[in-house]
């Protein structure tokens, strides 16, 4: 296959953690799914101006980046999470009906600043990822756009 004809499913998150969830699914593996804020710019035309929009991202991570992730975040803890995108599909066993949901697997993450109730110690965790540590990402410069 082509270089140009790859296919790209990837996500990159930077904003604040709220809600934690953490689990373990049927078969042992660890789970957690937790909320990140994000924030943008949107014109307000009663006001006249742009005001500061909040959007709510579902995100979820399995295994050893599970484990870590529950360690080192906690609400309020400012985060980078990279992943990748995935459609979850199942039956509702009472009516029948199909349901799918979207979901944000987590594969990285940094901590960028420590949230509010961390209990976490004060050095600051490694990048983790699934497949090898991202030095790149983790040098990589930062940049608010609005």
């Amino acid at each position: 296959m082509a270089e140009d004809e790859r296919d790209i499913n990837s996500f990159r998150l930077v904003g604040n953690v709220g809600l934690l969830r953490p689990a373990t699914t049927p078969g042992g593996l660890e789970l957690l799914t937790f909320t990140v804020a994000t924030h943008y710019a949107a014109w307000d035309s009663h006001a006249g101006k742009c005001k500061e929009e909040t959007e709510w991202h579902d995100v979820v991570a399995f295994s050893e980046v599970a484990t870590s992730l529950q360690q080192h975040l906690s609400k309020g803890t400012r985060v980078e999470v990279t992943g990748y995108l995935r459609t979850r599909t199942w039956e509702d066993r009472g009516s029948g009906e199909k349901h799918y949901r979207r979901e944000l697997v987590a594969q990285d993450f940094r901590v960028i600043k420590r949230g509010l109730a961390s209990s976490a110690p004060s050095v600051e965790p490694p990048v983790v990822t699934s497949n090898e540590v991202r030095q790149d990402l983790a040098d990589a410069p930062r940049v608010r756009l609005f």
